[in-house]
């Protein structure tokens, strides 16, 4: 059986388009969740990857930055190199993206 992690967060940035290597195209967005340290009473925000193969979602026009999602499916931890930043990154590939709030469309009144 595949671990399968599930999550909520928020994003980071807007959802974007990429392609990958073999030219199959993605969805991909970080999402930010907080971690608390009850001994030293801080939180760290910590990152996750998100490569979703469902390029053409209707949810890609809601994925903006800021909103908070759920997502479920399988993943894969990569453990960095002296020159990354971070020592390990998450990169989790969803079966199951729901968004669970929504940014209000601006609309211009004249």
């Amino acid at each position: 059986m595949t671990p399968v992690l599930e999550t909520i967060g928020r994003l980071g940035k807007d959802a974007i388009i990429r392609e990958n290597s073999n030219g199959k195209k993605f969805v991909s967005f970080s999402i930010a969740y907080d971690k608390y340290n009850p001994k030293t009473k801080e939180s760290t925000t910590s990152w996750i990857n998100v490569i979703w193969y469902n390029e053409k979602t209707p949810l890609l026009k809601h994925l903006k930055k800021g909103i908070q999602v759920f997502v479920r499916g399988s993943f894969d931890i990569k453990v960095g190199n002296e020159t990354d930043s971070a020592p390990y990154s998450i990169f989790l590939y969803p079966n199951e993206v729901e968004p669970l709030t929504f940014q209000r469309e601006e609309t211009t009144e004249g």
